[in-house]
């Protein structure tokens, strides 16, 4: 690994992954129809904190990767930044602990259960990070089930029941195709450093095969709500899935994982209304 000397705006800008916060905070706010609450900052700051660690421990894990697939935008190329992260990282950790402890006893029934969720996630991080990583499909299965489980976990804390599963299961299928298409995007890289990579046991079209019978069991899936859905609503619900399908035929796995992030922003915004 040859560092660069210091990170630029653009890195830190990657780094901090504000469209996921902004996305996060929405949810918190159409979980609880923006009727705010002392306890539900505290959850929204404790989830935000997580995420934040969540997602430097994945540049962390894939700093040698992204100096082929991404150069520039991973602060960790940097020795500047790895002496200082870790107390930083352990830091937000223990607040976000900390703040998840003060919530707790206002919590009740399935509330406490997404709770127990929220505590999981960060060793279910840990364990993906160490037996995971290195499979295929298997670590794309179980890297999208940690991010759903954190839409559960919030989901469950805020709204207890009411909580719909259709989301969670959106949010499931948006970051396993997504896991793919980032696994297509990052081939060269992976492969260099032997990081797991769907493409080292399938080929390209396999994957375009996985991911129209997915697309097909998730469209009967999803069909008996777009039933209860306004013209509008269904249009907004659709329109990206329809570019998503042109981007897998067209082999762009950038555009693919954006058309999907577009996606779960809109079902979060139209499946709460339900």
């Amino acid at each position: 690994m040859h560092p660069e000397p210091t990170p630029t705006f653009k890195t830190w800008l990657h780094f901090l992954r504000l469209p996921n916060h902004v996305l996060l905070w929405i949810s918190v706010g159409l979980f609880a129809e923006f009727s705010f609450s002392l306890n539900l900052w505290l959850i929204g700051l404790s989830f935000s904190l997580m995420l934040f660690s969540a997602n430097a421990w994945n540049d962390w894990l894939d700093v040698d990767a992204d100096q082929k697939n991404r150069p520039g935008t991973n602060p960790f190329q940097s020795l500047r930044v790895i002496r200082w992260i870790p107390l930083v990282l352990g830091g937000f950790m223990l607040i976000s602990f900390l703040l998840g402890l003060w919530v707790y006893p206002s919590l009740a029934g399935i509330q406490r259960w997404g709770w127990y969720i929220w505590l999981g996630l960060l060793p279910g991080l840990w364990a993906y990070s160490k037996w995971w990583q290195h499979g295929w499909l298997w670590k794309n299965f179980s890297a999208s089930l940690l991010t759903s489980l954190g839409v559960l976990s919030l989901g469950w804390m805020i709204q207890g029941a009411h909580f719909s599963m259709t989301l969670f299961w959106l949010v499931w299928l948006a970051n396993f195709w997504r896991e793919i298409a980032k696994d297509l995007e990052d081939a060269k890289g992976d492969r260099l450093f032997k990081k797991g990579n769907i493409t080292r046991f399938l080929q390209v079209w396999h994957c375009q095969i996985i991911f129209l019978t997915t697309f097909l069991i998730a469209f009967f899936w999803f069909g008996w709500i777009l039933k209860s859905m306004t013209l509008l609503q269904a249009l907004a619900f659709c329109a990206p899935l329809a570019f998503f399908l042109v981007f897998v035929f067209v082999r762009q796995w950038t555009w693919v994982s954006r058309m999907l992030k577009i996606w779960m922003g809109v079902g979060l915004l139209v499946l709460t209304q339900f």
